[in-house]
Parts: structure tokens; C-alpha cells; sequence
């Protein structure tokens, strides 16, 4: 397995470490209020999950934002020399001669269509977390290098691709016109989980697990759950110098969680 400089520097700092004592990475992170940087990281690379962020933004969501679940609803409508929809005679007539006479007036049944339904505005809160996690993802760790499941036993991978695929997703997300006219909801209430999970469209309970999912893994992160996703993904920075020293740290820590499971 061929590495470049900077990877088998950490490499060999990781080494060093695991033979030393465990210092508590964790609680270090939490001094320095780094918690939620590694938590977005390891759930965004975290390919191991049934609810992996980046299928998730790619697939689920690009598929279910081109059918997204909207309220129809009938409409009078006037217009001025021009028709839209059905012309509603009565209401046409009336408009006409109730007002200065305009013989171009004309009251149509429009058919709107209101896409600001509980179900997509998780939909938009989730999106808008995701966002919140891929900017809280820490710069060494973006830039470094991640081994999969079994960690350590193959090549490495760099990081950034992965979440630039969730990135450019979200992305696109952002463009579509249908979500747009989504209010994104200052919090999720069991409306919205609701209707989410009662809807037609499978991707929308898929939506709901995946906040549920957020909410324990980011929301309130654990040692147990960066742990355990440690297993399957191991997120290590470009350089072993400076503040990186704290990542491979805690890289070092979940390996010697780790041990016990393999033994």
C-alpha cells in the first residue's frame, strides 16, 4: 500500500500513541468545544450505516424533491387581457361591470399548487442540517484521509471526496424550485414526523429516520456512538503537527475500543 508523506507521518504518530496510555481524546474535545466537529464528521463519512449520508443526500433525496407532496387547491383569479385556466363566467361578468368596465377582464379557476406541507418541511430542515454538518467538519480533517471497514486493513481514501459528492447534492437540492417554496421550521414537532411517516412516498419515512438519526448521533454525540462508528470508518488529518495531534489522538482511543470487538 503506497502512502504520501503526510499519511504515513500520521501513521506513525498513531502508532506511537497507541503505545502510550490513553489520554481521553473525547474529553478533550469537549473542553474545546470540538464535540460537534467530530460528530458531523463521522456521520457524514460513516458508510456503514442502514441511513449513510451520502446515499441518503444523493439518492433519497434527489429522487423524492422531484416528487414532492403538495396541496391542490382551486383558485378564482382575475386577469386583465389575458386567460389563465378556466374562465369563471358569473364571476367574469361581475368582475366586468362592478369595477370600470373592461371587456378584457376575466375571473379564471386557477389550480395552485402549495408544496409548504409539514412532510417537506422536514425535508428542508433536514437539508439545512446536513448543510450545518458538512461546514462543521474540521478543516484537518477534510483535507486528511479515512480508512474503511475493516479500518487499518485497506487502502486509504481522502475525505474530501466524499464530502464534496454530499456537497454537490446539496446543491442541487438547493436549486429546486419545488423546495424552495418550503418554510424551513424552526423546530420538528411530531406534525411533522407524522405526516411524514403516514405518506405515500417511501423516501419521506426515510427522511424521518434519518432525523432521528441525526438527532442522537449529532445532536447529543456520545463517546459509544463515535465509537462504534469508528469500526466501520476512521477519519485521520493530512499532518501529524499541531492541533492534528488531538484527531489522531482520539483515532487512537477508538482503536483501543475497538480491540475488545476483534479479540
Amino acid at each position: 500500500m503506497f502512502l504520501n508523506g503526510d499519511e504515513a507521518a500520521v501513521l506513525r504518530r498513531l502508532a506511537r500513541i497507541l503505545a502510550l496510555p490513553a489520554e481521553d481524546a473525547w474529553q478533550q474535545l469537549a473542553a474545546r468545544g470540538a464535540l460537534f466537529g467530530a460528530a458531523a464528521t463521522f456521520f457524514l463519512l460513516d458508510a456503514g450505516r442502514e441511513d449513510e449520508a451520502e446515499e441518503f443526500a444523493v439518492y433519497t433525496l434527489g429522487r423524492l424533491v422531484q416528487s414532492l407532496n403538495r396541496r391542490c387547491e382551486a383558485q378564482q383569479v382575475e386577469h386583465e387581457g389575458q386567460v389563465r385556466g378556466r374562465i369563471v363566467w358569473p364571476a367574469t361578468y361581475k368582475a366586468r361591470y362592478s369595477q370600470d368596465y373592461h371587456p378584457g377582464r376575466y375571473v379564471c379557476r386557477e389550480v395552485q399548487r402549495e408544496y409548504d406541507t409539514p412532510e417537506n418541511q422536514l425535508v428542508r430542515y433536514v437539508v439545512e442540517r446536513l448543510a450545518e454538518c458538512l461546514k462543521g467538519v474540521p478543516a484537518s480533517l477534510r483535507a486528511g484521509f479515512c480508512y474503511r471497514e475493516p479500518v487499518l486493513a485497506g487502502p486509504p481514501q481522502p475525505a474530501a471526496a466524499r464530502l464534496e459528492n454530499i456537497g454537490a447534492a446539496l446543491a442541487r437540492l438547493g436549486r429546486s424550485p419545488y423546495l424552495r417554496q418550503v418554510t424551513l421550521p424552526a423546530r420538528i414537532t411530531e406534525v411533522h414526523l407524522l405526516r411524514a411517516d403516514t405518506a405515500d412516498l417511501d423516501e419521506y419515512r426515510t427522511v424521518a429516520r434519518f432525523y432521528h438519526a441525526y438527532r442522537r448521533f449529532v445532536v447529543a454525540p456520545t463517546w459509544e456512538g463515535v465509537a462504534d462508528a469508528g469500526r466501520r470508518v476512521l477519519p485521520l488529518p493530512r499532518g501529524a503537527e499541531g492541533e492534528n495531534e488531538l484527531w489522531i489522538r482520539l483515532a487512537a482511543d477508538i482503536l483501543r475500543a475497538e480491540l475488545p470487538a476483534r479479540l
